[in-house]
């Protein structure tokens, strides 16, 4: 792992840190005399999205010359696309198996995370663009471009690839749902493997992404 990759790693460490800091600082500033308790949650999405876009911009520029150095093994653009898009299939088939597993074991449907970004784009429709451009940017460097590559020259690429996933749940923190996370996880290092470049777990990542909001708003 180079320096440049030591320091996406810490940027996104950083923006987790600061999307922490999101409802106290809310809360701060519409406690403030002349303050508006009802921006609160406005204030809040705003600031999510402020420092996943700062996180996902700077960890493009920290990649610098990533792309191309995916060499001859990359998959030509537009199969890539093509995988892209088959990959959301395969997303959803993994989810819905995983549910069925979880609800075997007792664990009921239904993220938490999932809903409270839903529950924020209602009220501030700007964090759209968390959801759908700059989360999946940022984890798909984080999870796949930096981990899984760092895990594969240390073990195969079935444990790279759960091992890179289960942190990649972990960092959910949502761990009644680690198994939901971890299939997620799993078909993207899929995709990342099969075509060698990182825009597609990262496009297949969006469209999952705009689809569940869509499904919700539509």
């Amino acid at each position: 792992m180079n320096r440049n990759e030591k320091w996406i790693l810490l940027t996104y460490i950083w923006v987790q840190l600061m999307t922490a800091l999101g409802g106290p600082v809310a809360l701060f500033i519409t406690t403030l005399p002349g303050g508006n308790k009802d921006l609160q949650t406005g204030i809040y999405s705003f600031w999510i999205t402020l420092w996943f876009f700062i996180g996902s911009l700077s960890t493009l520029i920290l990649l610098k010359g990533a792309y191309r150095s995916e060499g001859k093994r990359a998959m030509a653009p537009l199969p890539s696309l093509f995988w892209s898009i088959l990959g959301v299939g395969f997303v959803f088939l993994a989810q819905e198996i995983a549910i069925f597993l979880e609800s075997l074991m007792g664990i009921r449907p239904g993220s938490e995370n999932t809903q409270m970004i839903l529950s924020l784009i209602e009220q501030s429709p700007w964090m759209i663009l968390t959801g759908t451009v700059f989360a999946p940017i940022l984890e798909e460097i984080v999870f796949r471009k930096i981990l899984f590559t760092a895990f594969l020259k240390r073990m195969n690429v079935m444990n790279a690839a759960l091992a890179s996933s289960l942190i990649f749940a972990a960092a959910h923190f949502e761990f009644e749902h680690l198994l939901l996370y971890t299939s997620v996880g799993l078909v993207f290092a899929a995709l990342y493997q099969k075509t060698g470049r990182i825009m597609s777990p990262i496009f297949c990542h969006i469209f999952m992404n705009a689809i569940v909001i869509l499904a919700r708003y539509a």
